[in-house]
């Protein structure tokens, strides 16, 4: 569970971001944790030393001043790093800070001035609008991705960083978003699918999922999304190969890979679903 260094870390952002009007989210490998692996006791071996949050911003004076804040006083809760959206907490614990919001060009991307490095930040601002509020005691509540939302940010930090660690965190809660009570709710929403033999229950959970993240962005956002997972819907697919872990044995192999690429197929499929029915 959440350790009292990374307690101490939050409370000490959350107040400041507080003081200083900055709405923010907390969203990567910590917020998975937070939201998903521990919440739903997946008894996973996912485990995080730093913390990911996305502030905000309307401009890199904002950003800098913003970081002043964390950073200063007589006993700063922050001290700098020489990355630039890296700060480290008092306790050790680093923390990487990812602004969104009006310093945006075209296409979600932003570019740091230090160096022109360019990251997308793409649904930051829909992800941050649906966060949930997660206690982490002394009355601080702070706001987390859902799970629908850190699936749409893994969709699009794969496609920019091209990490093998991140599509494996999207399939994670892609293949168990169905026991992470939605059970419930795959009966209620999706009956008359099973009745009519258009979805196996098996990618209730993916199709379910795809259905909440049309909810959560806009149809331009969507649509991007869903084309760069389009190549995960071919079994074949090179880009499958991190999620493979049956080594050895060729037909046991082909089954994973037509399973991995049924449930992305399912996920797309209710997305589109979700977003025709409600155009």
């Amino acid at each position: 569970m959440i350790r009292t260094e990374d307690k101490a870390l939050l409370r000490d952002f959350a107040r400041i971001a507080e003081q200083n009007d900055i709405p923010y989210v907390v969203v990567g490998a910590a917020g998975r944790l937070l939201v998903f692996d521990w919440q739903y006791d997946f008894g996973s071996e996912h485990t995080t030393t730093d913390w990911d949050i996305g502030v905000q911003i309307s401009s890199w004076e904002v950003f800098e001043r913003f970081k002043r804040a964390l950073t200063g006083g007589i006993n700063p809760a922050f001290t700098e790093d020489p990355v630039a959206h890296r700060l480290n907490h008092i306790t050790g614990v680093p923390i990487d800070i990812i602004p969104f919001g009006g310093l945006e060009r075209a296409g979600g991307i932003i570019v740091w001035p230090q160096d022109e490095r360019q990251m997308v930040v793409l649904g930051f601002r829909e992800v941050q609008l649906n966060a949930v509020k997660i206690d982490i005691g002394e009355g601080v509540f702070v706001p987390v991705a859902t799970p629908p939302g850190l699936a749409i940010l893994k969709i699009f930090a794969f496609h920019d960083r091209h990490l093998s660690d991140d599509l494996r965190d999207l399939f994670f809660i892609l293949d168990n978003y169905d026991r992470a009570g939605n059970e419930e709710r795959i009966f209620n929403e999706l009956t008359d699918l099973f009745l009519s033999k258009k979805l196996e229950y098996e990618f209730s959970g993916a199709y379910l999922l795809g259905m909440d993240v049309g909810r959560l962005v806009n149809p331009e956002t969507l649509t991007r999304l869903l084309q760069i997972i389009s190549p995960l819907l071919d079994p074949f697919s090179t880009g499958l190969a991190p999620l493979i872990r049956i080594i050895g044995d060729e037909r046991q192999e082909e089954n994973e890979r037509r399973r991995i690429a049924k449930k992305f197929e399912a996920f797309r499929a209710g997305a589109k679903a979700f977003r025709k029915d409600n155009r």
